[in-house]
């Protein structure tokens, strides 16, 4: 049995957060709010630099629900981490076709 070499060079906390906020999308209803627990989690242990990557790894997932009509992911985002959607955010405007994708605003006081 072979692993990818690309799988061998990840981080071990990159590698969790990403299994457990792909694990966080694919849920819905309550199995989504126990996910989003641990994707809360193995994101607080993520770098500077291993965030970013999940942020663009996100942006593209956002890109991909979109041209499917699936407009809510960035506010599922939103609504799991604030600065992570941030991120992602900014990794949106750097990626093609990204300008249909927009953030809600946020309504202040």
């Amino acid at each position: 049995m072979s692993t990818t070499y690309t799988e061998i060079k990840l981080e071990p906390a990159y590698r969790q957060a990403l299994r457990s906020v792909a694990t966080w999308l694919e849920r819905a209803g309550g199995d989504a709010r126990r996910a989003a627990f641990a994707a809360r989690s193995a994101l607080a242990n993520l770098t500077l630099v291993d965030g970013e990557r999940l942020a663009r790894w996100l942006a593209w997932q956002c890109l991909a629900a979109h041209s499917q009509g699936n407009v809510s992911l960035l506010s599922r985002i939103q609504r799991l981490d604030g600065e992570l959607a941030a991120r992602v955010k900014t990794q949106l405007m750097r990626l093609p076709l990204a300008a249909e994708v927009t953030l809600p605003m946020r309504r202040s006081a």
